[in-house]
C-alpha cells in the first residue's frame, strides 16, 4: 500500500473484497481438507480472471482482496463478469460440493484525489 501511495503513475485503482459464502458450512460438512481445496480453487478462479498488473491475495479465512490497478467501475464489472463465468463453469464441473459455491463481493474505486486509506 505504501508503494501504491508513492507511485504517482497510478491514477485509479479498484479494491474488491470477496467472501466465499457458507464457507463455515463447507468446512463443517465436508471437512477442512475439502475447505482447503475449495480455497485453492477460488484463488485459481480469481487469479485466472485477473490481468497481469492486478493483485489477488487471501485476506482472511475465506476472504480475498483483489486490487485492479488503473481501473474504474467498468473494469470492476468486467472482472466480476469474468469470475462469475469461471464460477459458473466450476459449479457445473466440480464434484467436490453437493451445492453451488457462491461469492459475496464489495468494492470501491480509489481516485487520485482521495487518500488511498479512505
Amino acid at each position: 500500500i505504501e508503494e501504491l501511495k508513492r507511485d504517482k503513475r497510478i491514477k485509479d485503482l479498484a479494491l474488491i473484497m470477496l467472501d466465499v459464502d457458507r464457507f463455515k458450512y463447507i468446512n463443517d460438512h465436508y471437512g477442512h481438507n475439502i475447505g482447503d481445496i475449495v480455497l485453492v480453487e477460488v484463488a485459481e478462479i480469481l487469479s485466472s480472471a485477473a490481468r497481469g498488473s492486478d493483485f489477488v491475495v487471501r485476506y482472511g479465512g475465506d476472504e480475498f482482496l483483489i486490487v485492479l490497478l488503473d481501473s474504474d467501475e467498468e473494469a470492476i464489472a468486467s472482472y466480476v463478469d469474468r469470475i462469475n463465468k469461471e464460477l459458473e463453469r466450476w459449479n457445473k464441473s466440480t464434484e467436490i460440493l453437493d451445492h453451488d459455491m457462491e461469492f459475496s463481493i464489495g468494492f470501491d474505486v480509489y481516485s487520485g484525489g482521495k487518500h488511498i486509506m479512505d
